[in-house]
């Protein structure tokens, strides 16, 4: 069951179903407004985005340039770890900062979570990862280069 058709598809199913998600969330916001406070979390959604336009996105254009100065083994691993490293920091954001300021008064059980240590132990496993990529790309050229 392959074909072009099935490509065409997929993508639609995919952002119906995120849709979907997205519609149910905001609902859940709105009807429980009491607990959610939803001008605070509409505050918050907008400036995480923002952030992901005014500051993920130039750091990405920046980290692109200054990798293009490192072997050509280690760039792509490099490049990745930071782009990954980005994206989980720009989303781990949320917890962090709500730990640090108290999101809703009196509720202690709304960020159990120490996310700082969370986060930090979500980029150790991604920079091994790609550190053990690199490392054997680096190996591979060495020894095509022997050849």
């Amino acid at each position: 069951m392959s074909g072009p058709g099935v490509w065409r598809r997929g993508p639609r199913v995919l952002v119906a179903m995120g849709c979907g998600v997205l519609l149910y969330g905001i609902v859940g916001l709105l009807r429980h407004a009491a607990v959610t406070t939803p001008a605070a979390t509409t505050v918050r959604w907008v400036l995480i985005l923002m952030a992901n336009d005014l500051v993920l996105m130039p750091a990405v254009i920046v980290v692109g340039v200054l990798t293009t100065r490192l072997s050509r083994a280690f760039a792509p691993a490099v490049r990745a770890g930071l782009i990954v490293s980005g994206s989980l920091i720009l989303i781990a954001t949320w917890g962090v900062v709500g730990q640090i300021r108290e999101v809703q008064p009196g509720n202690n059980e709304i960020l159990p979570n120490h996310y700082a240590t969370s986060l930090a132990l979500m980029l150790g496993p991604v920079w091994l990862a790609l550190l053990i990529v690199a490392f054997t790309q680096a190996r591979r050229r060495a020894r095509r280069a022997a050849r």
